[in-house]
């Protein structure tokens, strides 16, 4: 299972930008991106050993754990097989339909910004849209999806998307290949992720000088929240949407005065 974690003082790395964890054949692994490299870290008990680092010609600007692997987007999507430890790059140059993806060169193309992990499929979330391959780097499913606005951050609690923008949140549904769901464009102010996880997305909002937590959950057997969650969007473009006790638990629906 994936999770944040921290570097613990006894390992001496460059500034550290970006820190994700895993439980790899019962073995705890770290990647840690610095402004010029990628680090494999090992922890046992209480220390960390440098397992392999590699070389990134820009600045990682995501991390994501696979079930064997890891992808790191820096100017381009790479995978690191966590068997061999070998990086390679994500996408698949025989698949002539990510040829726009794999040939244009930064600023001009679209940049990687996040990466999310769908049982089997990979949602490469660029500046511009969001392309599903499979784990073989190869297209998986069209149409790409496409942000209503440039995108600041990503947050994934499923079956939803969340693409945060300067004022507005775009809530997209992910089902199964062939089908649509809900793509709608939410009303917030200078919304951020606060915390997000596969069951959990929790959003701040700044509204009449205070910070207010939007939260959306999937727990339970039977995902009434989201479709609670679906039908609230499809009838309001309002951050109410997210304000509803049948998706907002008391504890995480609150505010605090400046």
């Amino acid at each position: 299972m994936e999770h944040d974690s921290v570097v613990p003082h006894n390992v001496d790395l460059e500034p550290v930008q970006m820190v994700k964890a895993t439980v790899f054949q019962s073995k705890e692994l770290i990647a840690v991106a610095t402004p010029e490299r990628l680090f494999l870290l090992e922890r046992i008990e209480a220390r960390l050993t440098v397992v392999t680092e590699w070389e990134t010609p820009t600045p990682c600007t995501c991390i994501t754990f696979g079930p064997r692997w890891l992808i790191a987007g820096a100017d381009r999507f790479f995978r690191v097989d966590l068997d061999s430890l070998a990086m390679l790059d994500l996408l698949d140059p025989a698949d002539a339909s990510l040829a726009a993806l794999l040939y244009a060169a930064p600023p001009c193309g679209s940049f990687p910004m996040a990466t999310v992990y769908l049982d089997g499929e990979i949602l490469l979330c660029l500046q511009e849209l969001g392309v599903f391959v499979d784990e073989t780097g190869r297209r998986s499913r069209t149409p790409d999806l496409l942000w209503r606005q440039a995108p600041l951050e990503f947050a994934y609690s499923a079956p939803f998307l969340f693409v945060l923008f300067a004022n507005a949140v775009q809530v997209i549904e992910i089902g199964s290949k062939g089908t649509a769901g809900l793509n709608q464009l939410v009303a917030m102010k200078t919304p951020r992720v606060a915390f997000s996880t596969q069951v959990e997305t929790i959003i701040s909002s700044e509204e009449n000088g205070s910070a207010k937590l939007y939260s959306y959950s999937t727990r339970g057997k039977e995902n009434t929240r989201a479709s609670s969650l679906r039908r609230k969007l499809s009838v309001s473009s309002s951050t109410e949407a997210f304000h509803d006790h049948s998706l907002i638990s008391q504890s995480s629906d609150r505010s605090w005065d400046d």
